[in-house]
């Protein structure tokens, strides 16, 4: 599963031996770890199929979780508190994925 590095500043990624990742750097990473970084998408975005289908699931639970009142709430990771810091610091964040029509999946989605 890819990620790449939309920070302003290079990385440490510990699944690779603690390697240095630069800004704009696509790296593999194992994909019971992809929430670990997607969720932070003031520094990661998808970068590739399996990575996106990691968010639109994401973006399914919480769609889901709001539309049922018995639900416990699921924080989109797009409404964590480090966003706002980033956005008036003038940083990049990934780009919330727009949402599938109702009759696709995540597979179908490509």
């Amino acid at each position: 599963m890819k990620v790449r590095n939309i920070g302003p500043d290079a990385v440490l990624v510990p699944e690779l031996g603690g390697a240095r990742v630069d800004p704009r750097g696509v790296v593999d990473i194992p994909p019971e770890r992809a929430e670990g970084y997607l969720c932070q998408p003031w520094q990661w975005e998808a970068a590739d199929a399996e990575a996106r289908a990691v968010v639109a699931e994401h973006l399914d639970a919480v769609a889901r979780a709001a539309a049922d009142e018995d639900a416990e709430p699921v924080q989109s990771w797009w409404d964590h508190p480090r966003i706002a810091e980033v956005q008036a610091a003038g940083g990049t964040i990934a780009s919330r994925p727009k949402p599938r029509p109702a009759n696709t999946t995540a597979n179908e989605e490509g």
